[in-house]
């Protein structure tokens, strides 16, 4: 009967060593795989955190310098490096009407500046003025007063990059200290002007184009006219 008991005892002591293992062995195997959770987790916030770097560029810094002196894009490839079919070119008071940063070539609307009897026969031609009435009018204009005749709608392409250039406004909008004698300039400063504000380049003052014998444009100057 002893006998009996002991071994019994013996097994319900196996039976519960062997749940307490089980019950090890299934907690362990929980704590793996958390593991294994927690890594899977953090690998994707190392990429997700990659990933959003690789696609947000760096802001540049821009420098003074660069601000202050921008340069043109060179003329892309296949595009013509001087105007084509241009009109005869003679020389004349014009407006710039649009310019090309990339080519450097600037569009100008020419017109005449006709002052006395040309004026008056303008204003009866173009205006419908009757004689006296024209007279009256061009005798009222003020010092250096002129009637503009701009009949002719064509356009005129002048490459900025090869000519004598005379600028009287800067990129900051003043003017340089003597508007009758405008030093000489470049496409580049054209262009920097352009840049900062277009107006002062395209709509702030006319322009008298100077071409030689052989209707070579050899000097655009921006001009004062009251």
């Amino acid at each position: 009967m002893r006998k009996a008991l002991i071994i019994i005892l013996c097994v319900i002591l196996l039976a519960s060593m062997s749940g307490c293992a089980k019950i090890r062995l299934a907690a362990k195997e929980d704590e793996a795989q958390a593991y294994e959770d927690r890594i899977e987790e953090l690998e994707k916030e190392i990429a997700d955190l990659q990933e959003s770097q690789a696609t947000v560029a760096p802001e540049a810094t821009a420098t003074p310098e660069a601000e202050a002196t921008p340069t043109p894009e060179a003329t892309p490839s296949g595009m013509s490096d001087t105007p084509q079919g241009n009109p005869n070119m003679y020389s004349s008071y014009a407006y710039m009407v649009s310019l090309d940063p990339a080519r450097g070539w600037a569009d100008f609307d020419y017109f005449e500046r006709l002052i006395g009897p040309e004026a008056v026969d303008a204003l009866v031609k173009y205006e419908g003025y009757d004689l006296a009435d024209a007279q009256a009018e061009v005798m009222s204009y003020s010092e250096g007063g002129y009637y503009e005749k701009n009949t002719n709608p064509q356009l005129r392409t002048i490459d900025l990059k090869n000519v004598d250039i005379r600028l009287i406004i800067q990129a900051d909008g003043t003017l340089i200290g003597d508007i009758g004698n405008p030093p000489q300039s470049d496409f580049g400063d054209v262009f920097a002007i352009y840049n900062a504000n277009p107006d002062y380049i395209l709509n702030v003052f006319t322009y008298y184009i100077t071409v030689d014998d052989n209707e070579n444009v050899i000097k655009v100057e921006q001009v004062y006219m009251p």
